[in-house]
């Protein structure tokens, strides 16, 4: 009897000591990332990044598997928008200053969840009896809150599709292609040789008869310029550009200067890899001539969001479902 009471004791010690550790793996992790943000840390961001990565992996894969509740289960949650950020790290594409901000914030953001969270593991460390008719209500609460948001996006899907009519707010009047106004389409690219090509062929099968086409290259090192080049004799106009000027981000610089290359009435900011189908572009300047609209936000569909649900239809997901419009906020995406 005092033996199995002595193995009890020291399975409950073991269990305390195993999942304490996972937490201060967690923890470390997230003061990793909030380190990564400092200046001498951020030279040796990739290194950092990479083992706050396989800390926070571990954290998360000991909790999932030694000790599956619902606090487990928000902090794996949670743990998986932090690896997403800390690969965004890695890769190394986005402006240093830019850079450093958003990884600031969403450690903060998405650390201090963790925290309260982890706070709430070891205090009840599973969910007692007394605790069920609160998750009840949170539940209730939650399928509320889905509802709405499933309302508000539907509306914003009805209210954005081009055959949409509110009234007096669509006009029906036709347009030929001598009334159409020219559109200038505008495509920043940097190291895209692989896209490139798609991108252009693409975009000059368009039947839209008023069309210029600016591309700029932001100073790429593989062969983006040479295939833009290669497009001149189809009318496609080459801009060279440089490194960004300080306090610039380079996609908005870029942005700045094909705005002041741009001859057209209209310009539609365009990413390599978005493939425009041929009335793509008469659609949407029709759709804005018929609304009275001096500007249209366009968010492209994603076939990705569809193999990768998670991760890369968040993003469609937080511009589409939050009543935006209540904001007079469009929702925007980069591409």
């Amino acid at each position: 009897m005092r033996t199995s009471q002595g193995l009890t004791r020291n399975c409950r010690l073991l269990h305390s000591i195993s999942m304490l550790l996972f937490l201060t793996l967690l923890a470390a992790s997230i003061a990793g990332e909030l380190l990564l943000t400092l200046r001498p840390v951020w030279s040796f961001r990739r290194t950092a990044a990479l083992v706050c990565l396989m800390t926070l992996s571990f954290a998360c894969a000991g909790l999932l598997a030694g000790y599956m509740n619902v606090w487990t289960a928000l902090l794996v949650l949670t743990g998986m928008y932090r690896a997403f950020n800390l690969a965004r790290v890695m890769e190394d594409r986005v402006h240093e200053q830019y850079a450093r901000h958003v990884v600031r914030r969403s450690a903060v953001w998405l650390g201090g969840v963790q925290t309260i969270v982890s706070i709430g593991f070891v205090t009840f460390d599973g969910l007692p009896a007394d605790l069920l008719p609160a998750m009840y209500g949170l539940a209730v609460l939650q399928l509320l809150i889905a509802g709405l948001l499933a309302w508000s996006a539907l509306r914003q899907l009805r209210v954005t599709a081009p055959g949409y009519r509110a009234g007096a707010a669509v006009h029906t009047e036709k347009f030929n292609d001598r009334t159409l106004p020219s559109v200038t389409l505008a495509i920043p690219a940097h190291d895209e040789d692989t896209q490139m090509e798609v991108c252009l062929t693409a975009a000059l099968a368009s039947d839209y008869p008023k069309l210029e086409i600016v591309v700029f290259d932001d100073c790429s090192h593989d062969r983006t310029p040479e295939i833009i080049r290669a497009y001149a004799h189809d009318g496609v106009r080459f801009i060279g550009g440089r490194e960004p000027d300080s306090g610039w981000l380079a996609k908005n610089q870029a942005y700045e200067r094909l705005q002041r290359e741009a001859s057209g009435s209209l310009i539609l900011f365009c990413g390599v890899d978005v493939r425009l189908e041929p009335a793509s572009i008469r659609q949407l300047v029709t759709a804005a001539l018929r609304r009275r609209k001096t500007m249209l936000s366009i968010l492209p569909q994603n076939p990705l969001a569809r193999t990768v649900p998670l991760v890369q239809a968040m993003r469609y997901y937080w511009e589409m479902v939050p009543p935006r419009r209540l904001f007079n906020r469009p929702p925007v995406l980069s591409s």
